[in-house]
């Protein structure tokens, strides 16, 4: 297999070996922290590549060209549990970026680097506070407070129109994504959904929690179609094109699911480690999953094709092509690695 790498140039000086390393403290000599890749996201066309840095910037790639576009702040959000960002998504047009994470729900122009829209998404909590008593002694008191949700996943409907996303409560969020006003909830699952699946055709979308539930619902309808139990906690999910099947994490496996049966069909098995984030080739000719390392299937006969080397940043991103995977370390390199031919 042949492999390109894309050296991000995000520290200027440093020598090339030295690449991405913070500086010594010492004296006269500054000390650089390295920018922390959290997440990535490919556009739809296969053109752009998205980073989120813990630094509070996403930084943009050109997959042709092999080289950065630009970067822009999104700032840095504290939500209940700390700061980061848990996914990004492309609309379907490339121009917009969702960005989910603690604390926060927007969306950014791609070409200006603006914030185009904050989603109100928040969840109520119950908190304990001392007061103090009239005799001098303190007491605790509960109260139900209403603060900024975190964030889990979110992904656009095909027309750009829609953002769904969910937090820690049980209910999948459907949002305008022009106006950032909610429109809907879809609910029934038991606990909070920890990813989000919406087919190629835009028709269905699947969610899965860490309780092992799948659900799907008809998005012309908002109706649930399909609901079954994976064994496992989800990592990952993913729908075919069509949206009639469904990939998710199981242990060392993925899972392979007919979606309007609710039945398995199989299991793609070889992967070292715990299985996290999969998905189908934007042709649904090979599966790629991602453990201790990379592996693809081929999506018909379940075989094992290939490995790629362990990537610490939780994404896929694949060509639409279905000829390139492209994965990331947390300095900020991206590889780009051939596919399998099928």
């Amino acid at each position: 297999m042949k492999m390109a790498i894309i050296l991000c140039p995000i520290l200027i000086g440093l020598a090339f070996c030295e690449f991405g390393l913070p500086q010594t403290k010492g004296k006269g000599k500054a000390y650089i922290e390295p920018p922390t890749v959290q997440f990535l996201a490919l556009s739809p066309d296969g053109k752009t590549l998205a980073l989120a840095e813990r630094t509070g910037s996403i930084r943009l790639w050109s997959v042709v060209d092999r080289k950065e576009i630009r970067a822009f702040p999104i700032g840095v959000v504290s939500g209940p549990t700390g700061s980061y960002v848990s996914a990004l998504a492309f609309a379907q047009d490339g121009k917009s970026l969702a960005v989910a994470g603690s604390g926060r729900l927007e969306v950014w122009d791609i070409e200006t680097g603006k914030l185009r829209m904050t989603f109100k998404h928040e969840v109520k909590a119950t908190v304990n506070k001392l007061v103090l008593r009239d005799d001098g002694a303190f007491r605790t008191v509960t109260e139900t407070v209403v603060q900024p949700d975190d964030v889990a996943c979110a992904t656009f409907s095909k027309d750009g129109k829609t953002l769904f996303s969910s937090g820690k409560e049980n209910i999948i969020k459907v949002w305008d994504a022009a106006t950032g006003k909610e429109k809907a909830q879809l609910a029934g699952h038991g606990t909070a959904a920890t990813h989000l699946s919406i087919s190629a055709d835009g028709k269905v979308l699947a969610a899965g929690t860490f309780q092992g539930e799948i659900k799907a619902w008809n998005l012309a309808t908002q109706k649930e179609v399909a609901s079954f139990a994976n064994g496992r906690s989800i990592y990952g999910l993913a729908l075919s094109a069509d949206g009639k099947k469904l990939l998710s994490s199981s242990g060392s496996d993925a899972n392979l699911w007919d979606v309007a049966k609710s039945t398995p069909l199989g299991k793609f098995a070889g992967a070292r480690g715990n299985v996290g984030r999969v998905a189908f080739s934007p042709d649904d000719k090979l599966v790629v999953a991602q453990g201790i390392e990379f592996v693809v299937w081929d999506a018909g006969t379940f075989a094992q094709l290939a490995t790629f080397e362990h990537s610490p940043v939780f994404s896929i991103a694949i060509t639409p092509d279905s000829k390139s995977l492209l994965t990331c370390d947390k300095k900020g390199n991206v590889r780009v690695h051939d596919m399998p031919n099928r």
